[in-house]
């Protein structure tokens, strides 16, 4: 069985265009989202835990690099990240890839 581009070791997001990088982030939260909303903020997975514990009212990781993405759903996009960098260097031969990306 071929999964093309996610077959392992394939699936680890190598180029530049792979869509593995950049995905969209769905949320349900009736309290905090309407249905439809789009929020243009660029968010990444080590957010997801400083995200939910400020949602769930409690405080921050001390050492935490992600921050929480809840001022988003209010719309305040105020000192939010408009880039990121990814390096993918885990294997000794080519392919490295680094990637800059911005909003």
């Amino acid at each position: 069985m071929n999964r093309g581009a996610f077959e392992w070791p394939k699936a680890i997001p190598r180029r530049q265009a792979d869509g593995l990088i950049r995905v969209p982030l769905f949320v349900r939260y009736p309290r905090r989202v309407q249905p439809g909303s789009v929020i243009r903020g660029m968010v990444l997975s080590l957010d997801l835990a400083p995200s939910i514990l400020d949602l769930r009212g409690v405080g921050p990781l001390p050492d935490a690099d992600g921050r929480s993405w809840a001022p988003l759903l209010a719309g305040d996009m105020t000192d939010w990240r408009t880039s990121f960098f990814y390096q993918y260097d885990y294997e000794r031969q080519p392919p490295i890839v680094a990637v800059a990306a911005t909003s």
